[in-house]
This record gives C-alpha cells, structure tokens and sequence, in this order.
C-alpha cells in the first residue's frame, strides 16, 4: 500500500487506496473467539499510527461507508462463512459475539480520527442509490472514469437461508471449503427450492434479538444515514426439520459432483 503512494509519479493530482482489510485490520474469522483481545487492539492502531505517519506530508481524507449494522452483520457473515478458507463454527450468533467490534461504529470512527484529521462518514444507502462508483468519484473531487467503470460481473451473494441451511449442516459434520463453495453456487442456482416470497428470513431467531441487536451497536452521528427495519417484510424463525429435509433432498439431487463432493452429499443424507 505505502509502495503505491511512494511510487507515484510526482505529478499526480490523486492517489486512491481502497481496502475493507484496513477496517478490519486486526479481526479475523475463528470461530468462537472475541476478536477484541489487547493484541489486536495494540496492532490495529500501530498499523494506523504508521499509515498516518507514512503519509504525513500528504493532503489525507479518510472515506468511511457505513451500510446499516444488521446489514452489514448478515452480509459479512455469509460472505465469510461461504467464500473464506476458515474451517470451524459458523452459527450466526457465535459470529455476532466474535465479530462484536467490528459492529461499534461509534468506536471505529473515534479511532480512525485519532490519527486522521480529515474523516469523512458516508451513507453506503445514498451512495448506492446513485451509484458507488458515482457516488466514490463525487466524494474525492473527481469525475468520472472513462466508460463509467461499466463492471461486467457483480458478487452475488447466497441467500440467509442458505447460510442456515450451511448452519445446521455444520453442527453435524465438517463443512470444508470445497463443500461450502459448491453450496454456495448450488444456492444461487434454479436448482435451490428456495420459495418466492414478498419477506426476508432474517438471521436473528426472533425480532427481538434482532432489534436489541441494532440497539446494542447505534451510532448517533450516523441516525439519519440508514433506512428503518421494515419489520412487516422479515420473517424472524429457525429452520424447521421439515425446511432441512426440503433442502437436503434437493442437494442430494444435485448433480455434477465430484466422488469428494459426492460422499460429502451421501454423509449429508445419512445425518438427518
């Protein structure tokens, strides 16, 4: 990153650094374990003390989006439990008290402006409305790209109740990543029973653990940054046993496994 800045040309108007790694810097996914330990805490803001320093003599903004906590909780969560290598717990409860931290936006944005003068806080909600790459250039003084920066292919990611069907597989059996990567492009495929509905299945069991949740972690500068829970288009419940089977018979169904992959869906069988 430092290498980037240093190697410049001299007569650049603007050098870009866009990291979600520097946010999290310090966290990891363990499983079970509070990432809010006095060592991450010492190297997280050592990191930040020597990017500040490094970059003393340069015109520095800090860029912060910040997308609603529970949205941002969910959507973390399934994008580590699906697409990193990390083997271990994967409830969505355990991952809420590992990942606590990352959730206090007060805390981080105090932290950030502890060793940034100029720290700007943006509504990922806005931003997105007109565009993230719109709304990026707008935000650093610059206009757009040539083309407009047209991405050809956008991450998708799995459904929640693909993650609690992941959920309820891991507290049988091992779920390797190989296993969860095939879950996961098995659940954006037709051939996932999910139903069409008008609501959402949240993550949190009921809403009030949802809501104490969004309570627990609010930011008071950034109130007026998000959109309310609409609570009448969530449903908050467990999977049934009759929704696991439904869901196992279809990963059994499926095809085009490799022998690994196809033992690890008999297995599947074998345990409900």
């Amino acid at each position: 990153m430092l290498n980037i800045i240093k190697k410049s040309p001299s007569n650049t108007k603007a050098t870009v650094l866009s990291s979600e790694k520097i946010y999290r810097m310090g966290f990891d996914f363990h499983g079970g374990k509070s990432q809010e330990t006095v060592n991450s805490n010492r190297l997280r803001k050592k990191f930040l003390e020597r990017l500040s320093s490094e970059v003393l003599d340069y015109d520095v903004t800090i860029l912060l989006f910040f997308r609603r906590v529970d949205d941002f909780a969910e959507s973390l969560y399934k994008e580590q439990a699906f697409r990193t290598r990390y083997e271990g717990v994967y409830g969505f409860q355990d991952f809420l008290d590992e990942q606590s931290v990352l959730f206090d936006y007060t805390a981080r944005i105090k932290e950030f402006r502890s060793f940034f003068k100029d720290v700007k806080i943006i509504s990922y909600r806005d931003a997105n409305n007109i565009g993230l790459v719109n709304s990026f250039c707008e935000s650093i003084g610059t206009p757009m790209p040539p083309n407009n920066l047209v991405f050809k292919k956008t991450r998708v990611s799995p459904s929640n109740i693909a993650a609690l069907v992941m959920a309820e597989l891991a507290k049988k059996q091992e779920v390797p990543y190989k296993l969860r990567r095939w879950l996961l492009d098995f659940s954006l495929s037709n051939g996932w029973p999910e139903p069409k509905k008008n609501v959402k299945r949240s993550l949190w069991p009921t809403p009030e653990s949802h809501a104490a949740f969004i309570r627990r972690y609010q930011c008071d500068e950034l109130s007026s940054f998000f959109d309310p829970v609409n609570w009448e288009a969530l449903e908050h419940m467990p999977l049934s046993n009759a929704e696991i089977e439904s869901y196992i018979c279809a990963i059994e169904k499926a095809g085009g496994l490799d022998p690994e992959l196809l033992q690890m869906k008999f297995n599947i069988k074998n345990i409900f």
